[in-house]
């Protein structure tokens, strides 16, 4: 058992001790102490990346497993209803693409982003600073942060160059 210090995200390795002690039909309080993490990190974890295949009802026999997946179940292969299986590489993968596409683009609607645009272009255009503009505008304090504004000019969104937004 590891303790961890810090949130750390789970690897593609913890995930790899999640499928063997499904597999090997452990707890999730067993597979949580192994890890070092709490017992909810894990259920979170089985329960977003658990893939389904196609049947007319939920297995029952699942229930026998105590995690509730197929992976260990001993009549999986007879059974003809929909099974939930959890594996770590299509867990790991899709963990991933969340991970990225959180931060792939910016939450603000487009005519936000153009209203910011020109309040800021003109403030920088008078030779006043990032967080004064912000300051002096309620309304780009009731659109973002100013640390937003910050990204959008550093991502290249908005049309004063980044040297400015310092």
């Amino acid at each position: 058992m590891r303790k961890r210090k810090a949130y750390h995200q789970l690897t593609i390795d913890d995930r790899m001790i999640i499928q063997a002690y499904i597999h090997d039909n452990r707890n999730i309080t067993q597979t949580a102490s192994r890890l070092g993490v709490n017992k909810s990190t894990v259920s979170r974890e089985i329960s977003k990346h658990q893939v389904t295949t196609t049947g007319l009802s939920y297995c029952s026999h699942s229930r026998l497993n105590k995690v509730g997946l197929c992976n260990g179940c001993r009549l999986r292969g007879q059974c003809r209803n929909k099974r939930h299986y959890y594996n770590y590489v299509e867990a790991h993968k899709e963990a991933t693409r969340l991970n990225k596409a959180s931060r792939a683009k910016p939450k603000l609607s487009p005519a936000s982003i153009r209203l910011i645009d020109e309040i800021v272009t003109e403030g920088v255009r008078l030779g006043q600073s990032l967080h004064h503009i912000y300051v002096s505008n309620p309304l780009l304090e009731a659109i973002c942060v100013e640390r937003a504004i910050r990204r959008l000019c550093y991502r290249g969104d908005l049309t004063v160059k980044a040297v400015c937004c310092l």
